[in-house]
Order: C-alpha cells, then structure tokens, then sequence
C-alpha cells in the first residue's frame, strides 16, 4: 500500500497534497488518461504543442527563423506531417558548436528560471543545454509515470548509481531520508542512497550488502559488473524487488543475469541528456514506448520518411516544452527499430530496441 503525504500532519487521509504535491497528482491524473489515447489523437495534441513552440522559436531565434524561411513553412498554418517534416534537421554538429544560437533570449516568464545541464561528453565534446523550471516538471512527471507504471513500492530503500562526472569525490556516498522528487511529492518513502560507478565494483558490492536495498537505479555496464561480482562471490541481496536500467544500450545478458543471479527483473529507459525521457519500458513487455506527452520521436529513413515496423532508422527527437533552448528535430546519431502498436493498449509508438 501507498501511504499518500500529506502537508498537514493531523490529517493523513485522505490525504492534503502540497503545491508540488498537487501539481504532480493533477500531471499524473493527465498522462493516466493520455496514455490510453490513441496514435492519432496523441500526434493531434503533439502538433498542438508544436505549433506554439515552432512559432515561438521562429519569432525569437534567428537560427529557427532562417530554417523555416529556407523550408518554406508557413507558421500561420496548421501543423501537419507533411509540412513537418519539411521542418530540417538539427545537427548534433550544430548543436555542439553552435549551440549558443539556439537559447532563447525572450523566454516567457511562466516558464519560471532556467538552468544548464551537461551531456556526458562520450562522443567527444561535451555540450551544454539550457533548460527551464516548467520543462524540468515534466520531466519529474515522466519519471513518477515509471514508478507507477512498474507498480514500485517506496517503502523501501532505493539505491542510484550514478555517473559522478562531475562529483570532487569519486567515493563520495549520500543518503537521504527519502526517495526524493517526485515520489516524495506524494508518497511517504523509505530511504535512498546515492553513490557513483567511478567507486572500485568491490566498494560498491559491499555497500548494497551494508545497504540491502528494494530498488537498484544504474548503468546496464555496471550492473553487469555487479552481478558478476555476486555471483562469483556468492553474495545475496533477499530484499532486491527491481533493477532499472539507464544511460546505455541494454543488452539482453543483463536482462538474464538480474534474473539468475538475484531472481528479478530488469526495466530499462531510454533518455538522453538533451532532452530527457524518450521512451520507458512498457508494464507489460520488453519494447520501449516512447513518452509522447513530453517527447517527438520519429524514427526516419535514408529518404527522411517515417520508418514501418520492423525498420531501423535514425532517431529524431523533438522537446515539447523546451522553450528556452529549443532542440527541433534533433538527431542525435542514435538508431532504433521501430515496433508495432502494442498489445498492452497504451498507444504511444513504440521501439523494440535502440
């Protein structure tokens, strides 16, 4: 059971969310719905929001502008496909050098403040991305839909692994009383751990021992290191319900060595730094729906046309609500192999693997 917080301590039930509570329930109320939608009607509402923001990305960076102009769209009129995909690519080249044409100097101030994220830099360059307060909610939204999807329970401890690119200390362990934003929105949570993969694998085994969590949040590389290392050792985690994949292709021996070594499963995202989510496991199957309510994902041919079911192509990624530094059409050199609608009902598209 999922005990709901509260933000008045006498009255625990039902529950009195907070702001970030309410806000995260009201998003959550709404991808609960979407996510039953169709294709057509969740493309619809994509080129709603994308008529906004092609227009106000047109209106207020050159960049944009100049591109429309050449393509010959005219922005007082819907959004369709075919016009879209007239719309050109952006270049991982054009966004690593010239990326600073691209932020948005008039941005609307319901956006609240912006902040830079950086990419890892493991192709080369490390890039940096401006982002605001309003996209980072749907990001936090995306990320509770996961929880929820996988029917999690937050009572437990749970224990990410992260990259530490950037951390002083490659040691460095934190803990927290909580699982953190957003499932402390609005659950009640057990405790979290935060360590990174720059940590020795034996380091690492020995503190999931001292720690025995319920979730395990890290890199497929890394896990398969771990697991390795348990059996080898004949270690066991009894408490260990779930192990989530990010950051890198998953490869199916993961996805069998979570299973024999520690008898659980695996559920992966797929997510870059430049945009966030792009597509989750489904609750149901192995294959990956994309996260339309935050995300554009076409998977494109040598031509430029969508890609059938059964076909690998270039993946194309659109922020929906990135208006500080709008990334359209991004090709950001990943391939994927597209999917047929799925069997579960939700009908985002879907991708049998990346």
């Amino acid at each position: 059971m999922q005990i709901p917080k509260s933000r008045i301590n006498e009255l625990v039930w039902p529950a009195i969310p907070d702001e970030a509570g309410g806000m995260m329930m009201a998003l959550q109320w709404q991808l609960e719905q979407s996510q039953w939608w169709s294709a057509e009607s969740l493309q619809f509402m994509q080129f709603r929001q994308l008529e906004i923001l092609l227009k106000h990305a047109a209106e207020s960076i050159p960049y944009y502008r100049e591109q429309c102009q050449v393509a010959g769209i005219n922005l007082d009129l819907p959004l369709t496909m075919q016009n879209w995909l007239r719309v050109p690519l952006l270049s991982r080249d054009v966004l690593q050098f010239r990326g600073q044409e691209l932020v948005n100097v008039k941005l609307p101030n319901e956006h609240g403040s912006t902040f830079e994220k950086k990419t890892s830099g493991s192709t080369g360059l490390q890039m940096t991305i401006a982002d605001t307060d309003a996209d980072n909610l749907y990001w936090l939204a995306i990320t509770m839909r996961e929880h929820l999807w996988h029917r999690r329970s937050f009572n437990g401890r749970f224990v990410s692994i992260r990259s530490g690119r950037s951390a002083d200390d490659p040691r460095e362990v934190q803990h927290a009383d909580s699982w953190g934003a957003p499932p402390s929105y609005m659950f009640q949570t057990g405790p979290s751990t935060i360590f990174y993969h720059l940590m020795p694998l034996e380091e690492q085994a020995k503190l999931l021992m001292e720690l025995q969590p319920e979730y395990l949040l890290a890199y497929p590389s890394n896990v398969m290191l771990l697991a390795g290392y348990f059996r080898k050792h004949q270690l066991k985690l009894p408490d260990l319900r779930g192990v989530i994949t990010y950051g890198e292709r998953l490869l199916p021996e993961v996805r069998e060595d979570c299973r024999d070594i520690w008898g659980i499963s695996v559920t992966d995202m797929y997510s870059c730094e430049e945009v966030g989510y792009i597509a989750l496991q489904c609750p149901e199957f192995d294959h990956y729906h994309c996260q339309s309510e935050s995300v554009m994902v076409e998977v494109l041919n040598a031509t430029g046309q969508p890609c059938a079911p059964g076909e690998i192509g270039r993946v194309v990624l659109t922020s929906l609500h990135n208006f500080a530094m709008p990334l359209i059409r991004y090709a950001n050199r990943d391939y994927a192999e597209v999917g047929e609608p799925c069997p579960c009902g939700r009908g985002a598209p879907t991708i049998r693997r990346v």
